[in-house]
Protein backbone atom coordinates (compact mmCIF):
# COMPACT_ATOMS: atom_id res chain seq x y z
CA UNK A 1 0.00 0.00 0.00
CA UNK A 2 1.13 3.25 -0.97
CA UNK A 3 0.45 7.05 -0.73
CA UNK A 4 -1.53 7.37 -3.92
CA UNK A 5 -3.97 3.82 -2.63
CA UNK A 6 -4.77 5.84 0.61
CA UNK A 7 -5.50 9.25 -1.44
CA UNK A 8 -7.73 6.48 -3.19
CA UNK A 9 -9.77 5.31 -0.39
CA UNK A 10 -10.25 8.74 0.70
CA UNK A 11 -11.49 10.14 -2.57
CA UNK A 12 -13.94 7.21 -2.16
CA UNK A 13 -15.34 8.57 1.25
CA UNK A 14 -15.40 12.11 -0.06
CA UNK A 15 -17.32 11.74 -3.04
CA UNK A 16 -19.79 8.91 -1.49
CA UNK A 17 -19.30 6.35 -4.26
CA UNK A 18 -16.41 4.87 -6.45
CA UNK A 19 -18.21 5.91 -9.32
CA UNK A 20 -18.18 9.51 -8.36
CA UNK A 21 -14.32 9.17 -7.16
CA UNK A 22 -13.21 7.44 -10.05
CA UNK A 23 -14.47 10.18 -11.88
CA UNK A 24 -12.36 12.57 -9.71
CA UNK A 25 -9.29 10.97 -10.01
CA UNK A 26 -9.72 10.15 -13.45
CA UNK A 27 -9.24 6.50 -13.43
CA UNK A 28 -11.59 3.53 -14.71
CA UNK A 29 -13.94 2.32 -11.82
CA UNK A 30 -12.53 -1.48 -12.23
CA UNK A 31 -8.93 0.07 -11.74
CA UNK A 32 -10.04 2.11 -8.41
CA UNK A 33 -11.89 -0.87 -7.07
CA UNK A 34 -9.27 -3.19 -7.64
CA UNK A 35 -7.17 -0.98 -6.11
CA UNK A 36 -9.43 -0.63 -3.11
CA UNK A 37 -9.78 -4.45 -2.58
CA UNK A 38 -6.09 -4.64 -2.91
CA UNK A 39 -5.90 -2.03 0.25
CA UNK A 40 -8.73 -4.26 2.00
CA UNK A 41 -6.81 -7.33 1.65
CA UNK A 42 -3.46 -6.42 3.09
CA UNK A 43 -5.46 -4.84 5.76
CA UNK A 44 -7.08 -8.12 6.10
CA UNK A 45 -9.99 -5.89 6.99
CA UNK A 46 -13.56 -4.54 5.10
CA UNK A 47 -13.49 -0.69 5.05
CA UNK A 48 -16.42 -0.24 2.93
CA UNK A 49 -20.39 -1.94 2.90
CA UNK A 50 -21.30 -1.19 -0.54
CA UNK A 51 -25.27 0.25 -0.50
CA UNK A 52 -28.13 0.79 -3.30
CA UNK A 53 -26.94 4.75 -2.17
CA UNK A 54 -23.16 4.45 -2.58
CA UNK A 55 -20.49 3.30 0.89
CA UNK A 56 -20.89 3.15 3.89
CA UNK A 57 -17.39 3.01 6.18
CA UNK A 58 -17.18 0.05 8.41
CA UNK A 59 -15.94 0.53 12.41
CA UNK A 60 -12.44 -0.80 10.89
CA UNK A 61 -12.81 2.01 7.72
CA UNK A 62 -13.48 5.14 10.07
CA UNK A 63 -10.40 4.09 11.95
CA UNK A 64 -8.78 3.80 8.47
CA UNK A 65 -9.86 7.94 7.41
CA UNK A 66 -8.62 9.31 10.33
CA UNK A 67 -5.06 7.87 10.15
CA UNK A 68 -5.09 8.09 6.40
CA UNK A 69 -5.90 11.94 6.42
CA UNK A 70 -3.18 12.41 9.00
CA UNK A 71 -0.64 10.63 7.02
CA UNK A 72 -1.73 12.43 3.78
CA UNK A 73 -1.40 15.72 5.47
CA UNK A 74 1.99 14.85 6.93
CA UNK A 75 3.40 14.04 3.43
CA UNK A 76 2.02 17.21 2.05
CA UNK A 77 3.49 19.07 5.23
CA UNK A 78 6.73 17.06 4.45
CA UNK A 79 6.65 18.02 0.65
CA UNK A 80 6.41 21.25 1.70
CA UNK A 81 8.88 21.50 4.19
CA UNK A 82 11.30 20.22 1.91
CA UNK A 83 10.57 22.76 -0.93
CA UNK A 84 11.08 25.63 1.82
CA UNK A 85 14.80 24.31 2.41
CA UNK A 86 14.98 24.09 -1.64
CA UNK A 87 14.29 27.78 -1.19
CA UNK A 88 10.76 27.55 -3.30
CA UNK A 89 12.40 25.65 -6.80
CA UNK A 90 8.60 23.82 -7.09
CA UNK A 91 5.96 23.86 -4.54
CA UNK A 92 2.35 22.27 -4.23
CA UNK A 93 -0.80 24.34 -2.08
CA UNK A 94 -3.93 23.09 -1.94
CA UNK A 95 -6.77 26.03 -1.53
CA UNK A 96 -10.44 25.83 -1.05
CA UNK A 97 -12.70 28.45 -2.58
CA UNK A 98 -16.60 28.82 -2.53
CA UNK A 99 -17.74 28.36 -6.08
CA UNK A 100 -19.11 31.25 -6.47
CA UNK A 101 -16.02 33.16 -5.23
CA UNK A 102 -13.77 31.29 -7.70
CA UNK A 103 -16.47 32.58 -10.10
CA UNK A 104 -15.28 36.21 -10.37
CA UNK A 105 -12.96 37.19 -7.83
CA UNK A 106 -9.65 34.60 -7.81
CA UNK A 107 -8.84 34.37 -11.26
CA UNK A 108 -6.80 37.66 -11.85
CA UNK A 109 -4.69 37.04 -8.56
CA UNK A 110 -4.38 33.62 -9.50
CA UNK A 111 -2.73 34.63 -12.46
CA UNK A 112 -0.92 37.56 -10.65
CA UNK A 113 0.96 34.53 -8.82
CA UNK A 114 1.21 32.06 -11.55
CA UNK A 115 3.31 34.88 -13.18
CA UNK A 116 5.89 34.91 -10.09
CA UNK A 117 5.65 31.55 -8.95
CA UNK A 118 5.11 29.14 -11.96
CA UNK A 119 6.66 26.24 -10.66
CA UNK A 120 4.03 26.28 -7.51
CA UNK A 121 1.23 23.54 -8.19
CA UNK A 122 -2.18 24.74 -6.91
CA UNK A 123 -5.09 22.66 -6.33
CA UNK A 124 -8.25 24.59 -6.29
CA UNK A 125 -10.82 22.95 -4.03
CA UNK A 126 -14.47 24.30 -4.76
CA UNK A 127 -17.06 23.68 -1.98
CA UNK A 128 -19.43 25.59 0.61
CA UNK A 129 -17.41 27.58 3.57
CA UNK A 130 -18.69 25.71 6.38
CA UNK A 131 -17.39 22.39 4.26
CA UNK A 132 -14.08 24.39 3.86
CA UNK A 133 -14.01 25.31 7.58
CA UNK A 134 -14.02 21.30 7.91
CA UNK A 135 -11.49 20.43 5.85
CA UNK A 136 -8.78 23.05 6.84
CA UNK A 137 -9.14 21.34 10.29
CA UNK A 138 -8.41 18.32 8.88
CA UNK A 139 -5.85 18.87 6.80
CA UNK A 140 -7.35 18.46 4.09
CA UNK A 141 -5.81 21.85 2.39
CA UNK A 142 -3.51 24.39 3.18
CA UNK A 143 -5.76 27.58 3.26
CA UNK A 144 -9.14 29.31 2.13
CA UNK A 145 -10.56 32.36 0.87
CA UNK A 146 -14.16 32.79 2.56
CA UNK A 147 -15.94 35.82 3.61
CA UNK A 148 -16.33 36.66 7.14
CA UNK A 149 -17.56 35.94 9.89
CA UNK A 150 -15.38 32.64 10.26
CA UNK A 151 -14.49 29.89 12.82
CA UNK A 152 -12.62 31.40 15.65
CA UNK A 153 -10.32 29.01 15.91
CA UNK A 154 -8.52 28.99 12.69
CA UNK A 155 -5.76 31.91 11.69
CA UNK A 156 -7.04 34.19 8.94
CA UNK A 157 -5.13 37.52 7.56
CA UNK A 158 -7.42 39.83 5.33
CA UNK A 159 -7.70 39.69 1.58
CA UNK A 160 -10.11 41.88 0.85
CA UNK A 161 -12.74 44.06 2.02
CA UNK A 162 -15.21 46.81 0.84
CA UNK A 163 -18.37 48.58 1.74
CA UNK A 164 -21.89 47.53 0.28
CA UNK A 165 -23.47 49.43 -2.04
CA UNK A 166 -27.47 49.25 -3.35
CA UNK A 167 -27.86 48.52 -7.09
CA UNK A 168 -31.07 49.86 -8.26
CA UNK A 169 -33.57 49.13 -11.33
CA UNK A 170 -33.85 52.00 -14.26
CA UNK A 171 -37.41 52.74 -12.97
CA UNK A 172 -36.09 54.14 -9.71
CA UNK A 173 -35.93 58.15 -9.36
CA UNK A 174 -34.97 59.28 -6.40
CA UNK A 175 -35.41 62.76 -5.00
CA UNK A 176 -33.53 65.29 -3.07
CA UNK A 177 -34.67 64.08 0.06
CA UNK A 178 -32.97 60.63 -0.76
CA UNK A 179 -29.98 61.09 -2.33
CA UNK A 180 -27.36 63.87 -1.10
CA UNK A 181 -26.07 64.69 -4.65
CA UNK A 182 -22.66 65.64 -3.74
CA UNK A 183 -22.09 62.01 -2.30
CA UNK A 184 -24.13 59.84 -3.93
CA UNK A 185 -25.50 58.34 -0.09
CA UNK A 186 -28.79 57.49 -0.76
CA UNK A 187 -31.14 57.16 2.46
CA UNK A 188 -32.26 53.76 2.50
CA UNK A 189 -34.57 54.13 5.58
CA UNK A 190 -36.74 55.38 3.10
CA UNK A 191 -37.19 52.24 1.04
CA UNK A 192 -39.53 50.43 3.23
CA UNK A 193 -41.85 48.24 1.43
CA UNK A 194 -40.01 48.15 -1.43
CA UNK A 195 -39.05 44.77 -3.83
CA UNK A 196 -35.69 43.58 -3.04
CA UNK A 197 -33.53 40.56 -4.36
CA UNK A 198 -31.81 38.86 -1.10
CA UNK A 199 -29.28 36.15 -0.65
CA UNK A 200 -30.04 32.37 0.04
CA UNK A 201 -30.58 32.68 4.09
CA UNK A 202 -27.36 30.12 4.12
CA UNK A 203 -24.94 32.74 2.94
CA UNK A 204 -22.84 35.10 4.84
CA UNK A 205 -23.70 37.74 1.92
CA UNK A 206 -27.42 37.62 3.45
CA UNK A 207 -26.28 37.97 7.46
CA UNK A 208 -24.67 41.10 5.80
CA UNK A 209 -28.19 42.34 3.54
CA UNK A 210 -30.11 41.57 6.94
CA UNK A 211 -28.17 43.64 9.53
CA UNK A 212 -28.27 46.82 6.89
CA UNK A 213 -31.83 46.40 6.86
CA UNK A 214 -32.48 46.42 10.38
CA UNK A 215 -30.23 49.07 10.98
CA UNK A 216 -32.15 51.08 9.12
CA UNK A 217 -35.42 50.01 10.41
CA UNK A 218 -37.38 48.67 7.27
CA UNK A 219 -39.35 45.74 6.01
CA UNK A 220 -39.35 45.12 2.37
CA UNK A 221 -40.50 42.69 0.16
CA UNK A 222 -38.36 39.68 -1.09
CA UNK A 223 -39.52 39.33 -4.68
CA UNK A 224 -36.66 36.67 -5.35
CA UNK A 225 -33.87 34.73 -3.59
CA UNK A 226 -30.44 33.43 -5.40
CA UNK A 227 -27.28 32.56 -4.29
CA UNK A 228 -25.40 34.44 -7.40
CA UNK A 229 -24.49 38.11 -6.97
CA UNK A 230 -23.94 38.35 -10.56
CA UNK A 231 -27.38 37.38 -10.91
CA UNK A 232 -28.99 39.40 -8.22
CA UNK A 233 -27.20 42.63 -10.02
CA UNK A 234 -28.90 41.72 -13.33
CA UNK A 235 -32.32 41.17 -12.41
CA UNK A 236 -32.05 44.93 -10.47
CA UNK A 237 -30.78 46.19 -13.72
CA UNK A 238 -33.85 44.71 -15.59
CA UNK A 239 -36.30 45.96 -13.24
CA UNK A 240 -36.98 43.72 -11.28
CA UNK A 241 -35.72 45.21 -7.61
CA UNK A 242 -33.16 46.71 -5.20
CA UNK A 243 -30.23 44.49 -4.09
CA UNK A 244 -27.15 45.04 -1.98
CA UNK A 245 -23.85 44.08 -2.81
CA UNK A 246 -20.36 44.57 -2.27
CA UNK A 247 -18.50 47.25 -3.99
CA UNK A 248 -15.90 44.12 -5.43
CA UNK A 249 -18.91 42.28 -7.22
CA UNK A 250 -19.91 45.64 -8.47
CA UNK A 251 -16.66 46.18 -9.83
CA UNK A 252 -16.62 42.77 -11.65
CA UNK A 253 -20.11 42.63 -12.66
CA UNK A 254 -20.81 46.46 -13.64
CA UNK A 255 -19.86 45.58 -17.40
CA UNK A 256 -22.51 42.86 -18.32
CA UNK A 257 -25.22 45.35 -16.94
CA UNK A 258 -25.27 47.12 -20.10
CA UNK A 259 -25.46 50.17 -18.93
CA UNK A 260 -28.84 49.60 -17.32
CA UNK A 261 -29.63 49.70 -13.32
CA UNK A 262 -28.13 52.53 -10.89
CA UNK A 263 -25.37 52.14 -7.78
CA UNK A 264 -25.61 54.11 -5.17
CA UNK A 265 -23.98 54.27 -1.20
CA UNK A 266 -25.35 54.23 1.73
CA UNK A 267 -25.56 56.19 4.94
CA UNK A 268 -21.68 54.78 6.58
CA UNK A 269 -23.77 54.30 9.85
CA UNK A 270 -25.95 51.65 8.59
CA UNK A 271 -23.76 49.80 6.32
CA UNK A 272 -21.75 46.71 6.99
CA UNK A 273 -18.49 46.07 5.71
CA UNK A 274 -17.96 43.01 3.15
CA UNK A 275 -14.42 40.87 4.44
CA UNK A 276 -12.75 38.36 2.80
CA UNK A 277 -9.77 36.44 4.59
CA UNK A 278 -7.45 33.44 3.63
CA UNK A 279 -7.76 31.35 6.99
CA UNK A 280 -5.47 28.68 7.71
CA UNK A 281 -5.36 25.92 10.89
CA UNK A 282 -3.58 26.74 13.62
CA UNK A 283 -2.21 22.80 13.30
CA UNK A 284 -1.14 22.72 9.97
CA UNK A 285 2.24 23.43 8.45
CA UNK A 286 2.54 26.89 7.77
CA UNK A 287 4.69 26.35 3.98
CA UNK A 288 6.67 29.12 2.08
CA UNK A 289 4.73 28.60 -0.58
CA UNK A 290 1.63 29.35 1.53
CA UNK A 291 3.03 32.15 2.83
CA UNK A 292 3.65 33.73 -0.80
CA UNK A 293 0.16 32.81 -1.71
CA UNK A 294 -0.80 35.08 0.83
CA UNK A 295 1.31 37.63 0.14
CA UNK A 296 0.52 37.51 -3.73
CA UNK A 297 -2.95 37.84 -3.00
CA UNK A 298 -2.55 40.65 -0.65
CA UNK A 299 -0.52 42.73 -2.75
CA UNK A 300 -3.16 41.97 -5.95
CA UNK A 301 -6.49 42.91 -4.86
CA UNK A 302 -4.93 45.54 -2.43
CA UNK A 303 -4.04 47.59 -6.07
CA UNK A 304 -7.63 47.20 -6.81
CA UNK A 305 -9.20 51.07 -7.26
CA UNK A 306 -12.29 51.79 -5.47
CA UNK A 307 -15.19 52.93 -7.23
CA UNK A 308 -15.01 56.98 -6.28
CA UNK A 309 -18.80 58.40 -6.22
CA UNK A 310 -17.48 60.50 -9.77
CA UNK A 311 -17.47 57.32 -11.18
CA UNK A 312 -20.37 55.63 -10.16
CA UNK A 313 -23.50 55.79 -13.02
CA UNK A 314 -25.84 57.17 -10.56
CA UNK A 315 -29.38 58.48 -12.00
CA UNK A 316 -27.93 58.02 -15.12
CA UNK A 317 -31.42 58.72 -16.72
CA UNK A 318 -31.71 62.34 -15.57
Amino acid sequence: MNIKDIEAVIAVVDNGSITRAAKKLFVTQPSLSQCIQRVETELNATLFIRTKNGIELTSAGKAFIEYAERICKECRDLENTLVDISEMRAGHLSVGIPTLLNGYLLPEGYMYFRKHYPHVKVDLCEDDSSNLELMLCRGKIDLAIMSMPIDPSLISVPMISCEMLLCAPDWFHPGDSLLDPKTHILDIRKLNGQPFIIPQSSQKLHMLTDKILKKAGISVQNVLTTRSSKGAMLYSAFGLGFTLQPMMSVLFHQSILKGHGQLFRIPPELNERWTVVMARSRNGYFSEAARCFIRSMQEFYSGIPPLEPGKMPVQKNS
